[in-house]
This record gives structure tokens, C-alpha cells and sequence, in this order.
């Protein structure tokens, strides 16, 4: 079996990044802690190995870094596609979903690129891996602000 390791060795610098700033906070060493006298009493009860305090560490910082998102998308958000999705169609609002393709294409959004491909069809590329937009999702993100616009929930800009 053949070992990645340059895969390895980016693991390892990320883990130990994230070891690095989790022990300059003193709440993370402090969760670790805890984390730490529970596994082995939980340990000591029902056999096992105790979790170290590397693994703790990490565990409590990645822990605290999900915390941040438990609230979900912010009210009102919407990707930078719809955005400007809705500002083509403030400009004109009869404008079909082709028209619309066709405009945002020629000046797409920050970091998107938007592609014609003959085997997978009319789709939008994000900065990030897993950003993708294809053409039906576009149609129902145009087709949810007419509805919006319609009922003047969206303020035209």
C-alpha cells in the first residue's frame, strides 16, 4: 500500500495549527479539561482508553468553531447569484430566466464562473469547492424573486 504523504504531512500542519491556537484559549483548555476527567471516569467504570489531551484540545477548539453557526444563515441572506439574480430583475422585471443567464453570465458575481458545457448543461461555478449552481436551481432562485418582487416583499435597488 502506497502512503500519501504529502496528504500527511498537510494533515499533521493543520493539526497542529489548530492545536496552537486552540491552547492560547484559556475556555478551550478549560472544556478540554473537563473533556478529559470525564473519559476517564467514564473509562475507569467501562474499560476503554482515555482520550489525551491533544485530541481534547482539538476536539473542544473544533467543538467552538461549530458553535459560531448554530444560528443558521442570517435572515434575508441569499448567495451572490440571487443577489444578482434580483438586481437584473429590478432593472426589468419581465426579463426571462435565459435573459437573466445571459446577463449575470457576461458580468458574473465575485469568484462565480458561469459555463455551457454539451454533456452537463448550462451551470454556475462558486470560489468553493461544492458551490455549483446548474441551470434548473438558477430558474428557482429567479422564479422565488419574482415572487418576492411581485408581492413588493424585496425593495427594488
Amino acid at each position: 500500500m502506497k502512503i500519501n504523504t504529502a496528504y500527511l504531512n498537510e494533515f499533521w500542519a493543520a493539526r497542529n495549527e489548530q492545536f496552537r491556537k486552540a491552547v492560547s484559549q484559556p475556555a478551550i483548555v478549560r472544556r478540554a479539561m473537563q473533556m478529559i476527567s470525564r473519559d476517564e471516569a467514564r473509562t475507569q467504570a467501562f474499560g476503554g482508553l482515555a482520550i489525551g489531551f491533544e485530541q481534547a484540545v482539538i476536539q473542544a477548539y473544533l467543538e467552538n468553531l461549530g458553535d459560531v453557526f448554530k444560528g443558521g444563515r442570517k435572515q434575508g441572506a441569499v448567495s451572490p447569484v440571487r443577489k444578482a439574480v434580483r438586481r437584473e430583475l429590478a432593472r426589468d422585471p419581465k426579463a426571462s430566466t435565459a435573459t437573466l443567464w445571459q446577463r449575470i453570465s457576461a458580468n458574473p458575481p465575485k469568484g462565480w464562473e458561469f459555463r455551457d458545457s454539451a454533456r452537463v448543461g448550462r451551470y454556475a461555478e462558486g470560489p468553493r469547492g461544492g458551490q455549483n449552481m446548474n441551470f434548473r436551481t438558477f430558474a428557482n432562485a429567479a422564479s422565488a424573486e419574482r415572487k418576492l418582487l411581485k408581492n413588493h416583499a424585496v425593495a427594488p435597488s
